[in-house]
């Protein structure tokens, strides 16, 4: 309230009032130590290094397709042309990638592929034969790319650092209301656990361990965040608004968030909602009533936040 830089809350007075009281519990997410919003991966060259199939076989090799496949075909291209974006490379080469389109509350799917020139903290590592020979294909577009230095990898993603790599809370940033979940650091491919890449349509927050992870996402799909949230966000069309990471930065995140009942109520609902891939319809008041409590609101608090949700969402 008292910076002048601060987003506007666009909420009738009652709302405001709930929203300040949710303010007091706690400081802004993004002053909380360790928990920076921050966005995934950029390939800059998503026809070449995005692969729509993957599909692992014998002798640690996997066949994959490109994006870069479908668009030659689309518009005319030869075969020849197109399948220059096909190739047997080394799985240890692909890893799966998750994005924004595939994120939803409580779950998440890996429906994309990436090509992977790096060692498990981010840094780059020389790609196998086969993977560098697909790779040279491509080096004009691949060097072309702005970012691209001499010394990396033809392959290299950018914007790829240690915190990308870790346990995250991740959200798409267009949605009619905040969707969160509780990424983790790696995913089972082709009988290994392996690291899971963030798209840059991804916006996350990387946490310390997985359980901090899920008792975030838990509460930031609650209805006095979700309605937070909403409040100050930019609005996009179809009802619609874009969660940036300025957004979710300002959310308030109650001191203490990590302790007492009504954290553990959380942490326990997000944690079946996440096995469930969905949470059930009384699981969610469950959840709302728990972060109520967390941020201390009142019963009048609460009734002014669900009639501006029922509101915003275009109920009667």
């Amino acid at each position: 309230p008292d910076d002048p830089a601060s987003p506007w809350i666009l909420a009738p007075p009652p709302v405001v009032a709930a929203l300040r009281a949710m303010q007091r519990a706690g400081e802004p997410l993004g002053r909380h130590p360790g928990l920076r919003v921050r966005r995934g991966v950029m390939t800059g060259a998503n026809a070449q290094l995005v692969l729509v199939r993957a599909e692992p076989k014998l002798g640690g090799l996997c066949r994959i397709e490109a994006e870069g496949y479908r668009a030659t075909r689309r518009s005319g291209g030869s075969g020849r042309a197109a399948g220059r974006f096909r190739a047997h490379v080394e799985t240890a080469g692909v890893r799966p990638l998750v994005r924004g389109a595939e994120i939803d509350a409580f779950r998440y799917g890996t429906e994309r592929y990436t090509i992977w020139c790096h060692r498990p903290d981010g840094g780059h590592a020389h790609p196998p034969p086969r993977l560098r020979r697909y790779l040279a294909r491509h080096r004009e577009a691949l060097e072309g790319r702005p970012g691209w230095r001499p010394g990396m990898p033809l392959g290299a993603l950018f914007r790829l650092s240690p915190e990308t790599l870790a346990p995250k809370v991740a959200w798409h940033d267009l949605s009619d209301t905040l969707r969160a979940v509780a990424l983790p650091a790696r995913v089972p491919f082709d009988g290994a656990d392996v690291e899971l890449v963030p798209l840059n349509t991804v916006y996350f927050v990387p946490v310390p361990r997985p359980d901090d992870g899920v008792l975030l996402a838990g509460l930031l799909n609650s209805l006095p965040v979700r309605t937070f949230a909403r409040a100050m966000a930019e609005r996009a069309k179809d009802a619609r608004f874009r969660f940036f990471a300025w957004t979710v930065s300002c959310l308030p995140l109650p001191a203490g968030w990590r302790d007492g009942t009504a954290a553990a109520e959380i942490a326990a609902i997000s944690r079946q909602a996440h096995d469930r891939g969905g949470i059930a319809p009384g699981q969610q008041a469950r959840l709302d009533a728990a972060a109520a409590a967390l941020f201390g609101l009142a019963d009048a608090h609460v009734s002014a936040l669900a009639e501006f949700d029922r509101w915003l969402r275009g109920c009667p």
